[in-house]
């Protein structure tokens, strides 16, 4: 009877240790901000608010995995606030999409001037007469025009608190006064592009 008694408690003292040998559940965190991570494919970059397992803990350093790769980063670079987390990725979702935007205005921009450009050196081919002075200053008004309606769209985006920005009082006085010179530049350019286009016909 002895015997049995103490082969039961071996075996549940053998099962007691094999449950804390287990290793733990791994932790999930989000990134605070964007991580830049180099691949066998190349340099790709993780956003702010991404969801990731820590794998192994170093000190203040940490261990990661996501979308299948493994990096490492400080431990204050995480969080486990699910709500902080998500709203760094909506503003990193509409970070890239202002970017993308914008980079987009400045390709068309840049292939109409190239279009231009082609349509005028076929002129000087045929020996046909350049544009007018009025229509090359047209050309100006038009990109000037660009480039403000993307500085504005920044300052209306970063307004919004979607997209991090400085918070300072004296950092949104300027960027109203910055919106308002912008908006006053604006319409004084559509003064001018129809006044120019009435001088061009």
């Amino acid at each position: 009877m002895a015997s049995r008694t103490l082969l039961l408690t071996g075996i549940a003292l053998l099962g007691a240790t094999a449950c804390l040998a287990e290793p733990p559940e791994p932790m999930s965190a989000f990134l605070l901000e964007q991580k830049t991570i180099t691949t066998k494919a190349g340099v790709i970059g993780v956003a702010a608010g991404t969801r990731v397992v820590v794998v192994a803990r170093h000190g203040d350093t940490l261990t990661v995995r996501a979308n299948d790769q493994e990096f490492e980063v400080a431990s204050d670079q995480v969080t486990t606030d699910a709500e902080a987390a998500r709203k760094l990725l909506q503003q990193q979702q509409q970070q890239d999409m202002l970017e993308r935007e914008a980079t987009e205005r400045e390709l068309q921009y840049k292939e109409r001037l190239l279009t231009e450009q082609n349509a005028k050196q076929e002129q000087a081919k045929r020996k046909i007469p350049g544009p007018t002075a009025a229509e090359r200053q047209l050309e100006e008004v038009h990109g000037k025009r660009e480039r403000l309606k993307t500085e504005l769209n920044k300052i209306k985006v970063e307004q919004t608190g979607l997209v991090p920005a400085d918070t300072s009082t004296k950092a949104r006085q300027k960027a109203r006064q910055r919106r308002k010179e912008i908006e006053h530049e604006l319409t004084e350019l559509d003064r001018q592009e129809r006044l120019l286009k009435h001088l061009s016909h």
